[in-house]
């Protein structure tokens, strides 16, 4: 399925450069910060901020189906606000970060990777709550003074604190397109149980990535007509 995924992206997108990170280049990204040990998961969500902050340009989980070339899409939604990120994945988190877009030095971006360097300034936990993996107060789970354990969206929650703490930074997102996380992740839920054909490429097409789940399969086949 990743193989799709990328093969997809490089046949979409031929006036875009894309790079390809693994264990190696992401742990030498990291070097340079007191970063502890945590899980790829975790890892993943660190890289991108930084990358994002360095460079500016578009980051794409590798799981990420795209349906449209970027550039039929996102430049439009991009310049104005110069950062873009789905919104509203659920109803405990405000954006997606399997796509995220930003000019260098973004202050949404600048802001998240200092939160990100006082969160991870010693090593944590993935913290486990009743009933799932999800607190009973996502931003107070990562504010200043939280218990020496992580949640699992952990990076959701820090845009979510600062959205609550940070003025400045709530201005800036609410100058960004609010638009919904749920079309991209239609295939994922589809792909869950039995679809024909038709309705999968339908479910697809419906927005212009798909999110899917590495862990699942799904009928590259069929995706390959999309």
């Amino acid at each position: 399925m990743v193989q799709l995924c990328l093969a997809r992206w490089a046949e979409l997108n031929p006036g875009h450069q894309i790079q390809v990170l693994d264990a190696q280049a992401t742990a030498a990204l990291l070097a340079p910060y007191n970063i502890p040990p945590v899980p790829a998961q975790a890892l993943s969500d660190m890289v991108r901020v930084k990358l994002l902050l360095d460079h500016g340009g578009i980051w794409v989980d590798a799981s990420l189906f795209p349906v449209l070339p970027l550039d039929a899409w996102l430049p439009r939604l991009v310049a104005g606000a110069g950062f873009f990120a789905f919104a509203r994945p659920g109803p405990d988190r405000p954006i997606s970060s399997w796509l995220m877009a930003a000019a260098p030095g973004h202050p949404i971006i600048r802001r998240l990777w200092a939160e990100i360097l006082r969160f991870w300034q010693h090593p944590r936990k993935l913290a486990h709550y009743a009933g799932g993996l999800l607190p009973p107060c996502p931003a107070a789970s990562v504010a200043p003074g939280a218990s020496d354990t992580y949640p699992y969206f952990w990076l959701h929650y820090l845009f979510q604190y600062l959205l609550e703490t940070d003025t400045e930074f709530a201005a800036h997102w609410a100058r960004c397109p609010q638009i919904s996380a749920g079309p991209p992740h239609q295939l994922q839920a589809l792909c869950a149980s039995s679809a024909t054909p038709e309705a999968i490429m339908a479910a697809a097409r419906s927005a212009p990535v798909q999110k899917l789940n590495w862990r699942a399969q799904y009928p590259l086949d069929v995706l390959a007509r999309v």
